[in-house]
């Protein structure tokens, strides 16, 4: 379970500095207009209004792109077509909303 955290911690920081590096775009953590949390089963990216960036599909293609070879392999993305947006209830309204992607945690094995 320690070592599991610790995965989540690393593999969030350099995710984090990869949407920073990789989006190109004035959007970034370092401005605090990018937020992400990373979970064993789940990313949730969302945008501190106003950002540059728009929450659209082109946006959760980017962020999927980046997530996948990023994380991998200690995470494997699930792809799934279309926007999965969220509520994020108990946050300001300027990020009031994320994009959710469903992880796998680990590699899958084959039978």
């Amino acid at each position: 379970m320690l070592k599991e955290q610790e995965n989540i911690q690393s593999y969030s920081r350099l995710l984090r500095s990869a949407l920073d590096a990789k989006l190109n775009t004035d959007d970034s953590s370092f401005s605090n207009s990018i937020g992400l949390k990373l979970t064993k089963n789940s990313l949730i990216v969302w945008l501190n209004e106003p950002s540059e960036s728009i929450l659209n599909v082109d946006f959760k293609d980017k962020i999927e792109q980046i997530a996948s070879s990023i994380l991998y392999p200690q995470f494997v993305v699930k792809h799934k077509a279309g926007l999965t947006l969220i509520p994020r209830l108990n946050e300001p309204p300027e990020s009031a909303r994320g994009l959710k992607f469903g992880l796998h945690y680990g590699i899958y094995k084959r039978l």
